[in-house]
Order: C-alpha cells, then sequence, then structure tokens
C-alpha cells in the first residue's frame, strides 16, 4: 500500500474552522454587554445565573454558555483586577461588575 501525503493536516485545519463558526454563529456572549440606553436584558435575573469562563476565568456570561465557551490560554495584567470584582447580574445581562476597587486597579496599569 502506498502511502501519501500527511491527509490529516486539512482535516484538522477544518475542524477548528468549524468550531470557530459554531461559536462566532451561537450567540454566546464573549464580552459583557454594555447597558445601552438603560435598557434591561433578560439573560440573567441574580448573580447565580451568571459565571466565568475561558482559560483565565477572564469571560462573565450566562451559567449555560459558560460550559461551551473555550479560549486560548493567555494572560494579561488586567485579569489580576477581575478579583476585585465579581461576575454578576448587572440590568439583566451578565458582566463584570465595575466597582470602585476594579476602576482603581485597570486605571494603576495604565499609569
Amino acid at each position: 500500500m502506498k502511502r501519501g501525503k500527511k491527509t490529516w493536516q486539512p482535516i484538522v485545519f477544518g475542524g477548528a474552522i468549524i468550531v470557530v463558526l459554531i461559536l462566532l454563529f451561537s450567540g454566546i456572549q464573549i464580552e459583557s454587554i454594555p447597558n445601552v440606553g438603560g435598557e434591561t436584558g433578560s439573560e440573567c435575573t441574580t448573580d447565580k445565573d451568571c459565571r466565568t469562563a475561558g482559560c483565565s476565568g477572564q469571560i462573565c456570561t450566562t451559567a449555560a454558555n459558560a460550559r461551551g465557551i473555550f479560549t486560548t490560554c493567555e494572560y494579561k495584567e488586567e485579569y489580576d483586577c477581575l478579583k476585585k470584582t465579581s461576575c454578576s447580574c448587572v440590568d439583566g445581562y451578565c458582566k463584570w461588575e465595575e466597582n470602585e476597587e476594579y476602576k482603581k486597579c485597570l486605571a494603576d496599569l495604565n499609569e
């Protein structure tokens, strides 16, 4: 039996593209949603509805979506500031609560 070229490479690459497309079109919230115009969202009603996700715990999303979110494992200094806040249900959206300690931490990084 004659061996051909490495045929697994296109399969792996194609699989990676499919995963990215699924994440893009699945409606998973990767970043927190701003409260635009005072509107209240409907993705959460209590803080228990929200969870962190991502390799560094940098994503705040719904508990249902958190299980299906995968990110690259990289680290940024601002991720340390997330320890000073919480992933909460704010105005019906799961997002990082911007308290004073968190804002100060981010400001200190930008100095």
